[in-house]
């Protein structure tokens, strides 16, 4: 008979066995982003540049392709779509992505899906830098940003 606990080591990760740092790390995910949801809900976010979060807003008097996006956050915890849409466009957007990232991470972990290639990643990645550039400029030619 061999040392106790050897038998740990043969077992396969997969959807019905979800102990390891792995699957700690996606529920602590999971569970700070719903937190920080929450938490936007109780916040009142101000239209005032004094009273940003934003660095560049509040010290450079200027907005950034981000502008709106903590607010758009805020208006999806509380539930207007509308009000999210208004303060930035890719807010809603980015939170889906978020979420859809969170659950295919999940099914990554219990190996239902392949991970997904640098390539792929990268590629992503670069997607969601020119829609929030782009979006920055059509915004700032129609003078859509918010003040």
């Amino acid at each position: 008979m061999g040392r106790p606990g050897r038998a740990w080591r043969n077992l396969q990760p997969g959807f019905l066995v979800l102990i390891g740092r792995d699957w700690v790390r996606w529920a602590a995910t999971g569970l700070t982003a719903l937190l920080g949801l929450v938490l936007f809900h109780f916040l009142q976010f101000s239209n005032e540049a004094n009273n940003s979060l934003c660095f560049s807003r509040r010290f450079l008097h200027f907005s950034c392709p981000g502008c709106g996006l903590t607010r758009s956050f805020g208006a999806l915890a509380d539930l207007e779509l509308q009000a999210a849409f208004a303060y930035h466009p890719l807010g809603p957007v980015f939170l889906f992505e978020a979420i859809l990232i969170w659950l295919g991470w999940g099914l990554m972990l219990a190996r239902f899906v392949p991970a997904p290639s640098n390539r792929l990643v990268n590629r992503w990645l670069f997607l969601q830098l020119f829609l929030l550039v782009g979006v920055y400029v059509v915004r700032l030619a129609t003078g859509t940003l918010p003040s």
